[in-house]
């Protein structure tokens, strides 16, 4: 379906769905033509948190805006295994036709997702959105407390109410326990145990990688990182809250362009 941004306007936003393997997938495909830019959403919300980002990057490139599985106009599953979902975006960016290799980015955890794909997948660069990749302190904050305790945790941990009054009905997120859990639920153990599975796959990133914060989760994390990943760096734009790219969004486009 082709949806006008504008009446009497060319359209910008095409709505398309794919079926893969374990179950079906919505997106939007803005642009059409330069290096692709995938852009992956955090748990509890879908692709409308990327429209503003993507319409200012239509005419520089394609970008695709996803709505995981379980979000959005993509059905549930029983189970949301990072691996099986980061290889169907992969089959799922094939089947498309995107043979370039793609910037990918991931808001909240699902950075973790953007950077395991990464680590499986060719990729131009590796971008992460207010997420720390030490993942201890929301491990004890969020993961294993009863399901509404989580998501009142989790989702009180992200600032919404820094987001700009003219972008909060798009970063309106969902209150599915359920979902929430399944997301989590590899990250779930003792925390300094999952660490040491996530640094398993920092380690192997070989892309450059560029963590965007609005706050640095801790001095010293950018000196942390790089020890795992060598071609990591960290932007800080001095705002807080877990949504810098709708709070700053003409120097996060910026940045992004910068990496095409």
């Amino acid at each position: 379906m082709i949806t006008p941004s504008t009446a009497g306007l060319p359209p910008r936003r095409f709505e398309h769905t794919w079926s893969g393997p374990a179950g079906q997938w919505a997106y939007d495909r803005w642009g059409t033509g330069g290096r692709p830019i995938v852009l992956l959403h955090g748990p509890m919300f879908d692709r409308t948190m990327w429209w503003p980002v993507a319409a200012e990057l239509a005419d520089h490139c394609t970008v695709y805006a996803v709505d995981l599985p379980g979000h959005g106009a993509s059905p549930p599953r029983r189970q949301y295994r990072p691996d099986v979902m980061v290889d169907e975006l992969a089959y799922l960016l094939f089947e498309i036709g995107c043979r370039r290799a793609p910037v990918i980015v991931g808001h909240s955890t699902s950075g973790l997702l953007a950077t395991r794909f990464g680590t499986r997948y060719p990729v131009h660069a590796i971008v992460t959105v207010g997420q720390s990749l030490d993942v201890r302190p929301m491990i004890g904050n969020v993961v294993g407390l009863p399901h509404r305790a989580n998501v009142r945790r989790f989702l009180g941990g992200l600032g919404l109410a820094e987001v700009p009054p003219l972008y909060q009905s798009l970063a309106e997120p969902r209150h599915d326990h359920s979902l929430l859990a399944g997301y989590l639920d590899w990250l779930a153990g003792p925390p300094d145990d999952v660490q040491w599975e996530v640094d398993a796959i920092l380690r192997r990133v070989q892309a450059a990688h560029f963590s965007i914060f609005g706050q640095l989760p801790w001095s010293g994390y950018p000196e942390w990182l790089r020890e795992l990943i060598p071609t990591s760096s960290c932007v800080v734009y001095n705002r807080p809250g877990a949504f810098p790219h709708l709070a700053e969004l003409p120097r996060f486009t910026a940045d992004l362009r910068a990496l095409l």
